[in-house]
C-alpha cells in the first residue's frame, strides 16, 4: 500500500483499484449464495502485513435463484 501513496497519480490508481475490487465483490454477492461448510471450527487469523484465515475458509457457493418477472 505504501507504493500507492508515493504521489497523486498513484493514489488515484489505488482508489480506482479499491473501487474495482468492491464492485467485483458486490457482483459475486449478487450472483451467488455463500455458506460455510458444517462443522467448521472458529476461524483463526494469521496476522502479518494483512490478516488472513490460517487454514482457509471452506464454503459452498451456489448460484442464486432468479425471480421471474411478472407481466400483467
Amino acid at each position: 500500500m505504501l507504493l500507492f501513496l508515493s504521489n497523486e497519480s498513484k493514489l488515484d490508481t489505488f482508489y480506482f483499484a479499491l473501487a474495482e475490487a468492491k464492485l467485483a465483490l458486490a457482483r459475486l454477492y449478487h450472483e451467488f449464495n455463500f455458506h460455510l461448510l458444517p462443522g467448521q471450527a472458529p476461524m483463526q487469523v494469521s496476522i502479518g502485513i494483512t490478516q488472513a484465515p490460517k487454514h482457509g475458509v471452506y464454503m459452498v457457493v451456489t448460484p442464486r435463484q432468479r425471480l421471474q418477472a411478472r407481466c400483467s
